[in-house]
């Protein structure tokens, strides 16, 4: 038994023995399985190998890494089969391909001596003045692999599993470069596992990254670290993640354990190196203070002082919500001119734009541009009573989906249209109003001013003309073409002033586009309102050519004014633009 040639035993051998050596066929349940490699004694009193497994529905010559896992019928292999019997199929973790129980087993470990070969360095390796051989430095040395606890079991449990490949593992992803938000998410479902386990009765006190697939979810492949709660160990356990006071034995297993556990995996992600009781890294380094808390109070010395595993995973989750937050800022730019014409002597557009800051996390923008119309001062009236109703109206508090965003801009509209009654006779304004609530954009829009969203230098039009000139083209009466110098080109098909109430419908909203009325915004994006003195003289092709890069966008617009004013400016023109920003919230 003491040398390097004999058979290590894990019982006795008898006429019903399973021997496994490295390349060495065996059946089980029906599996063709062939051992390639011994990955050690991993957990106290099982053997894990690397295997290639032919299952009895699979080609022939159609082979799958697996993982053969050998432990007693009292050990670990035994918990892991039990709180398996009893949570049947949890998405969370991986499920067995088979398994089975046998009478005698015989692991033949000089087969896989070349996992174990160590090199000896004790010597003082040679100068130039001296000539000793390089085998009397170098030697393999073979250590026969030891039982960590004595073995009171002859049967013994075979489990075979999907091993992860290399660089689906875990393991591997931990070597990589990753985001803290992706660190948080990993961290988040091993939390969520282990106090699924725990309501179970099981507290999963370490985990083995090299048996951990990735993936939505992942999928845990090994449960040889979990323990009954409140079991007392005989011996001291010292894992990849477990909690300090494990190591000393005789201590009965507690949840605040599995919460150790997962604070110090977290810690693992972030620092790219396993916490150690002696010396940590400082805290105080931590990208953001959450993460400082969740790792100092998680990750403490007392278990009393930690996070009951509800509490983790509920800061776990909040802390990713926060992490995924943007600050969304705003530039805007704009002009308004009365134009050239000699019978336009008064600016009748108006326009307008407020920002709300409702706490660090949401930012609200409301703009609107509003086309008068009816002569003398009444189309001005009409766009300035529609401009101050909407800008001025606070946000009431309830607003708590997009749907009730959306009916509260047309109930905006609605008032602008009773204002405007009250207010002039024979007055009227197209409006166009866009309300973005973080980066949700919505719109209500009533006339033939437009609406752009400019995208990576392509623009797309939101609005829809309420035109006499755009219903005929839309019915095929006539070409675009023809549209220019149509003679009813002005003639509008809805504005408000023209009407007392405004039907269903009559304020147009985004819900062509997307089912909840909004469009998301990326970083980046420029919105346009502008009147039709606008459009009707410069595309918005030619717009989004004069918005470059590295130029101030009041200076782009200023560009848009002159080339209209350079081909005649016969009417009225306005244009407001404005530029969403978006990036993440700095928590320090």
């Amino acid at each position: 038994m003491g040398t390097a040639h004999q058979i290590y035993r894990v019982a006795l051998k008898n006429q019903m023995d399973v021997q496994i050596a490295k390349n060495q066929e065996v059946i089980i349940n029906e599996f063709s399985l062939i051992p390639m490699s011994y990955l050690g004694q991993l957990a106290t009193g099982v053997d894990y190998f690397e295997i290639q497994l032919k299952t009895p529905e699979s080609e022939e010559n159609s082979e799958q890494k697996a993982l053969l896992r050998i432990g007693s019928t009292e050990g670990a292999i035994e918990r892991e089969l039990s709180i398996r019997q009893t949570i049947g199929d949890y998405k969370l973790i991986g499920e067995l391909i088979t398994h089975t129980t046998e009478e005698s087993v015989i692991i033949d470990l000089q087969s896989f001596q070349k996992s174990f070969c160590r090199i000896n360095l004790t010597k003082q390796l040679p100068n130039e003045t001296e000539t000793q051989s390089e085998n009397d430095d170098l030697e393999e040395e073979y250590y026969e692999e030891k039982p960590l606890t004595e073995d009171l079991s002859p049967k013994k449990h075979l489990v075979i599993s999907h091993l992860p490949t290399e660089e689906n593992s875990l393991e591997f992803w931990l070597q990589q470069e990753h985001t803290l938000e992706t660190s948080l998410a990993l961290a988040s479902q091993i939390c969520q596992c282990s106090r699924y386990l725990y309501q179970q009765g099981w507290c999963l006190v370490d985990i083995s990254p090299q048996f951990i697939q990735l993936g939505t979810p992942i999928q845990i492949f090994d449960l040889t670290h979990i323990y009954p709660v409140e079991e007392t160990l005989s011996i001291g356990i010292l894992g990849n993640y477990s909690a300090p006071e494990l190591s000393y034995g005789n201590y009965p297993i507690k949840p605040l354990m599995s919460s150790y556990m997962v604070a110090s995996f977290l810690y693992h992600c972030i620092y790219y190196q396993p916490a150690t009781i002696d010396e940590f890294k400082s805290l105080e380094n931590s990208p953001f203070p959450q993460l400082y808390q969740l790792l100092k109070i998680g990750l403490s010395l007392i278990p009393e002082d930690r996070f009951s595993l509800d509490q983790f995973l509920n800061l776990l989750v909040q802390t990713r919500q926060q992490l995924r937050l943007k600050k969304h800022q705003w530039s805007v730019a704009s002009f308004s001119t009365v134009g050239l014409s000699t019978s336009r002597l008064t600016n009748e557009d108006n326009y307008g734009f407020r920002q709300y800051k409702l706490g660090i996390e949401k930012t609200v923008m409301l703009a609107v541009v509003a086309d008068g119309m009816g002569g003398t001062a009444k189309g001005e009236i009409a766009s300035q009573v529609t401009v101050e109703t909407i800008i001025n109206e606070p946000i009431p508090p309830d607003l708590n989906s997009l749907e009730n965003w959306q009916n509260w801009l047309n109930q905006l509209v609605e008032k602008a249209n009773g204002e405007i009654m009250k207010q002039t006779k024979d007055g009227g304004t197209t409006c166009s109003v866009v309300c973005i609530n973080n980066n949700q954009l919505m719109i209500a829009h009533v006339g033939d001013s437009r609406i752009w969203l400019q995208r990576n230098g392509y623009v797309c039009q939101l609005s829809e003309d309420h035109s006499m000139v755009a219903m005929l083209l839309a019915s095929g009466q006539i070409s675009y073409e023809e549209t220019f110098d149509y003679p009813e080109r002005g003639v509008l098909t809805r504005s408000l002033g023209s009407k007392a109430h405004l039907s269903p419908g009559y304020v147009q909203n985004l819900q062509r586009f997307e089912e909840n009325y909004s469009v998301s915004l990326e970083d980046g994006d420029i919105i346009f309102l502008c009147s039709d003195g606008v459009w009707d003289l410069v595309s918005a092709a030619e717009i989004a050519e004069k918005i470059e890069q590295g130029i101030p966008l009041q200076s782009s617009v200023d560009q848009v004014r002159e080339l209209i004013l350079q081909r005649g400016a016969n009417d009225n023109a306005t244009l407001l633009a404005l530029q969403f920003h978006s990036h993440p919230i700095n928590y320090c």
